[in-house]
Order: C-alpha cells, then sequence, then structure tokens
C-alpha cells in the first residue's frame, strides 16, 4: 500500500465509467476485464504507453504496451 501511495503522486489515477465497462464486456475479444479497462481508459485519455509485464496480453491495444524496464529507459532520457 506504501508503493501505491508513493506512486500516486506521480501518476495519474484514471476513473473508469459505466460505459467503459460495458465497452469492454461488449467486446468479445477481450478476457480479461482489468486488461481491457486499461486498454479502453488509456486509449479514451490518448496516452503514450501502457506499461505492463504482460505485453501479450494487450494485443489488442491501440496503445502501445510496453515492459517497466523500457519504460524506464523512455524516462531516463528526458
Amino acid at each position: 500500500m506504501k508503493i501505491v501511495k508513493f506512486l500516486s503522486n506521480y501518476f495519474e489515477i484514471i476513473p473508469e465509467t459505466k460505459n467503459d465497462f460495458i465497452s469492454i464486456t461488449d467486446n468479445s475479444g477481450i478476457d480479461d476485464l482489468e486488461d481491457g479497462l486499461q486498454m479502453q481508459c488509456s486509449e479514451k485519455l490518448e496516452l503514450n504507453y501502457i506499461v505492463t509485464r504482460n505485453i501479450k496480453d494487450f494485443s489488442l491495444s491501440k496503445v502501445k504496451p510496453i515492459l517497466p524496464e523500457d519504460f524506464l529507459k523512455l524516462c531516463n532520457r528526458s
């Protein structure tokens, strides 16, 4: 919990709506609700990346999934 609290100081928490849930449950190509919500919300907010250790779970994502270590490399370039 301490780590989540710490990270919330650096990242925006994206709220999910009823329409987000409905959109995901209506999509037969998405089996995992949490992954689907991440895809839905990241697309809606036009984010650059989804940071995940499960790249394969985001094959349908319009937002590029990247590994945490690759994200950190991008951050170090800035």
